[in-house]
């Protein structure tokens, strides 16, 4: 295994729904790590959290991910990956983005955004 790929998937969606990437990217050697976030429709108490709540919860669970990752995989090169809401999440821990605020996570080497 040479990366991990911290995979944020788009509004509404849940990480089994990108399974044909993830293993893809896990047949090339890639860890995965994908979170079902509050805004999913396989979440169960959705409806509690507002879109702008979203956003925070989604940076929550990458940096619970982001942890996961440094303990299981030390010094392995992070890609922050994302489909639609997921791709501006993964930006913004990129780095990119700054203007609205340092979400910056320096264990990302990449952004993959799609």
């Amino acid at each position: 295994m040479d990366d991990v790929v911290l995979f944020l998937t788009g509004h509404g969606a849940w990480p089994e729904r990108y399974d044909a990437i993830a293993s893809a990217w896990q047949q090339a050697g890639f860890a995965v790590i994908a979170s079902v976030h509050v805004d999913s429709m396989h979440y169960s108490d959705r409806e509690k959290f507002s879109c702008e709540a979203n956003f925070g919860e989604r940076i929550a669970d990458w940096r619970a991910a982001s942890a996961y990752a440094a303990k299981t995989w030390p010094g392995r090169p992070v890609v922050a990956a994302g489909h639609s809401f997921g791709t501006l999440t993964a930006l913004r821990l990129g780095g990119g983005l700054a203007a609205l605020g340092n979400f910056r996570d320096p264990s990302v080497r990449a952004v993959l955004g799609f």
